[in-house]
């Protein structure tokens, strides 16, 4: 059975390292099994962003209710892609403002989610539920001169219409992961192969999820140090998907086709870079 490494940096991140080797892949480590799904079930419309060096791509609407957000990175560095619900009546040049004063998540209504940690040439995808407003979406990731891409420009708005939706429509998944203050829960141990993995953020505040497959004899925090150092040199893994920050109550999916490794569960949220170990 794989095994579970917990580790904790003060003035970082949450770490949680899932440990897939080869020897364990037996009968119980199967790839992961697909439900059935309807015959009439319809894929959910996607909504495609573009993300540059430094800029994004956004269409200017999408519809309400469950939606594939698709990141396609076509710059050098790595981005995401973080969407928030803005306040009734705030613009994105205000909420802009208040982002660089303070880039807490007090700033907007509800912050939910996105893909995150695209290298350059990769196309990530979440399945999330947006309710009707006015979307900020913005990329927080470090540059190497330390200032985070939307210093430079890389964010834009979304408008999202149509009617309210329930939240439910979110897929189960076939792994589900929690997260809370500060701990990331799995609710059974991964597999090799397609899987969806269902993220749910139960805690009081914001939080995220990347998934980085580590290159052999790196750790979770040389993923850490080379984030927080602009991303110079080689990273010391890949990059797999996520989502970017959640508010409570939210849940999205991923879809992820893994093989045997060493992997590495981090938050990147930048109220937490702050945060006491435990």
């Amino acid at each position: 059975m794989p095994t579970l490494q917990w580790s904790f940096r003060p003035s970082a991140a949450v770490v949680l390292t899932v440990i897939l080797s080869v020897s364990t892949l037996s009968a119980q480590t199967k790839t992961a099994p697909r439900p059935a799904r309807p015959a009439t079930a319809t894929a959910p419309p996607v909504v495609l962003i573009e993300a540059m060096d430094f800029a994004f791509k956004v269409p200017a609407t999408a519809p309400a209710g469950l939606v594939t957000v698709r990141l396609k990175n076509t710059g050098k560095s790595l981005h995401h892609a973080q969407l928030a619900r803005m306040n009734p009546g705030q613009t994105l040049a205000d909420f802009m403002t208040q982002i660089r004063k303070q880039p807490g998540s007090v700033n907007w209504r509800e912050s939910e989610g996105g893909p995150t940690s695209a290298i350059g040439g990769q196309v990530l995808e979440v399945q999330m539920i947006l309710a009707p407003g006015t979307y900020a979406v913005w990329c927080w990731i470090p540059s190497s001169d330390g200032s985070p891409h939307y210093m430079k420009g890389m964010y834009s708005k979304l408008e999202v219409t149509g009617a309210a939706v329930s939240r439910s429509p979110v897929p189960k998944g076939d792994v589900k992961v929690t997260l809370s203050d500060y701990d990331y829960a799995i609710s059974n141990p991964p597999a090799t192969g397609i899987q969806t993995w269902r993220f749910e953020n139960l805690g009081p505040q914001s939080h995220e999820v990347t998934l980085v497959k580590l290159t052999r004899g790196k750790t979770a925090l040389d993923v850490v140090k080379w984030y927080e150092d602009g991303q110079r040199g080689d990273a010391p893994g890949r990059m797999v998907g996520g989502t970017s920050s959640i508010a409570p109550g939210r849940a999205v999916t991923s879809k992820f086709d893994l093989g045997p490794g060493e992997y590495a569960l981090l938050c990147f949220t930048p109220e937490h870079l702050k945060g006491t170990g435990k």
